[in-house]
C-alpha cells in the first residue's frame, strides 16, 4: 500500500475521492493522543483549491467511540453552531474507514490558528479569554439542544469530580513514598527538581484539597455532554475572532465547569510561561501576580464569555476554579510519577519523548511555583 504526506495511506484518500486531486499534503500535530492528522489541499479539475483534514485515530479507539463524537459535532452543526468542522462523507457514503489498524475520517479545514498575543496586556489577555469561553458556551448551549445525550442536564456528582477524588490517592502513595531518589532519577535533575516543587505544593496545599474534594463529591450539578479536553490550543482564532474549535475526541457527560476551567488554566499557563522569556511588557512575574492575573482578569474574562450563551451558577463557577487548581498541581504529580516509572523502565513512547515530557513537566513546575508557592 502507497502514501503520501509521510505515513497517510493513499487507500484513505481513494476512499474519499482525493487521491486524484491532491496538490499538497502537510503532516500536522496529533499531541499525545497518538492521532495521525494531516492537512491536504485539493483542487478538483479548474476548481478553488480546498484544504480538508485527514485524520486517522490513535489505534485501539473503537468505531463505536468514532461514531459517537461524529454523532455529537454533526447535532450541534445542525443545532446551528458553525464553530465545530462539517465531516465529509466518503465515495460510499461512509463517515469513516478502517485501514491499518486506524479508523480514518476526513472534515472540513477551519481556518485560524491558536492565540498569540500582540503585548499580552491585561486587556489583551482578557479579550481573548472573553471570546474563547464564548465559543465554548455556543458549542454547549448547542450541545444541549441536540438529542446525542440521554442524560441530557440531569444533576449529579459530576464525573470530573469523582475523578479527582480517585487521582488522590495517587498523589497520596506518591506523598508517602518521599521524594525521588537517585536511582528513579537517573541523573535527571529536572524531575527531581518538579519533584521537590510538587511536594512544596502539596505540604502547603494539599489538606486544603482533600478536604474540598470531600465535600465536591457529595454535591450535585448539572450536567450534559462537554469537550472535557478544550485547552487553548483547541480554540481558532482569525482576525482576532473565533474561528472554530477542534479535537472533540475526549466529549463525553459532565460539568460544563470542567471545559471552563481547562481553558482557563491553559492560558494562564501557557502564556505565563512565555512570559517569563519574552521581551514584552511585564505581566507575569515571579510572584503572586499569577494568581492575581487569574483571579482577576482571566477567571472574569472566562464567565463574562461564557455566559453570554450559557446560564452558569456562582456554584458552577466555584467549582470550575477549584477544578483548575486541583488539576494543575494533579497533573504536575502525574507527571513526575509517570516519568519517573516510564523512564526507570525505557517505556517512553514516540510521541512522548523525553523532550516532550520535559517540557510538559516545567510548564507544570513554573506554573506551580508561581501559582501555589508565591501566593
Amino acid at each position: 500500500m502507497g502514501t503520501v504526506g509521510l505515513s497517510l495511506p493513499i487507500a484513505v484518500l481513494d476512499a474519499w475521492g482525493l487521491e486524484p486531486h491532491v496538490v499538497e499534503c502537510q503532516p500536522l500535530s496529533g499531541g499525545l493522543s497518538g492521532a495521525l492528522v494531516f492537512r491536504v489541499l485539493v483542487r478538483r479539475e479548474m476548481g478553488v483549491p480546498q484544504n480538508v483534514v485527514v485524520r486517522g485515530w490513535p489505534e485501539g479507539i473503537s468505531g463505536d467511540r468514532v461514531r459517537d463524537v461524529q454523532r455529537f459535532v454533526s447535532a450541534v452543526r445542525q443545532a446551528g453552531c458553525a464553530l465545530v468542522p462539517q465531516w465529509i462523507r466518503s465515495v460510499d457514503g461512509s463517515s469513516c474507514l478502517t485501514h491499518q489498524q486506524r479508523i480514518w475520517e476526513v472534515t472540513e479545514w477551519i481556518e485560524g490558528e491558536p492565540w498569540r498575543p500582540q503585548t499580552l496586556t491585561h486587556q489583551e489577555l482578557s479579550e481573548a479569554v472573553q471570546k474563547g469561553a464564548a465559543a465554548i458556551a455556543q458549542v454547549h448551549a448547542a450541545a444541549n439542544q441536540q438529542t446525542f445525550s440521554e442524560t441530557g442536564r440531569q444533576t449529579v456528582v459530576p464525573p470530573a469530580v469523582l475523578e479527582r477524588c480517585q487521582r488522590l490517592q495517587v498523589v497520596q502513595d506518591w506523598w508517602e513514598a518521599g521524594p525521588l531518589d537517585a536511582d528513579r532519577l537517573d541523573g535527571r535533575e529536572w524531575l527531581g527538581a518538579a519533584d521537590r516543587v510538587a511536594r512544596a505544593c502539596w505540604q502547603t496545599h494539599g489538606q486544603a484539597i482533600t478536604e474540598w474534594l470531600a465535600i465536591a463529591q457529595t454535591i450535585a450539578y448539572p450536567v450534559q455532554t462537554v469537550l472535557r479536553d478544550v485547552h487553548e490550543q483547541h480554540v481558532l482564532f482569525q482576525n482576532a475572532q473565533v474561528s472554530g474549535l477542534i479535537d472533540f475526541d475526549a466529549m463525553r457527560i459532565d460539568t460544563p465547569a470542567v471545559d471552563l476551567s481547562r481553558f482557563a488554566h491553559g492560558f494562564l499557563l501557557r502564556w505565563g510561561i512565555q512570559k517569563l522569556t519574552s521581551n514584552l511588557s511585564p505581566l507575569f512575574q515571579m510572584n503572586a501576580e499569577w494568581g492575581d492575573c487569574l483571579e482577576k482578569v482571566v477567571w472574569p474574562a472566562a464567565l463574562a464569555g461564557y455566559r453570554q450563551h450559557c446560564s452558569f451558577s456562582e456554584q458552577e463557577a466555584e467549582l470550575a476554579r477549584h477544578l483548575g487548581d486541583v488539576s494543575s498541581l494533579f497533573s504536575l504529580v502525574n507527571w513526575v510519577v509517570w516519568i519517573s516509572w516510564e523512564e526507570k523502565a525505557g517505556r517512553l513512547s514516540e510521541k512522548i519523548t523525553e523532550d516532550v515530557a520535559r517540557n510538559r513537566v516545567e510548564q507544570l513546575q513554573q506554573f506551580a511555583i508561581n501559582y501555589f508557592l508565591a501566593r
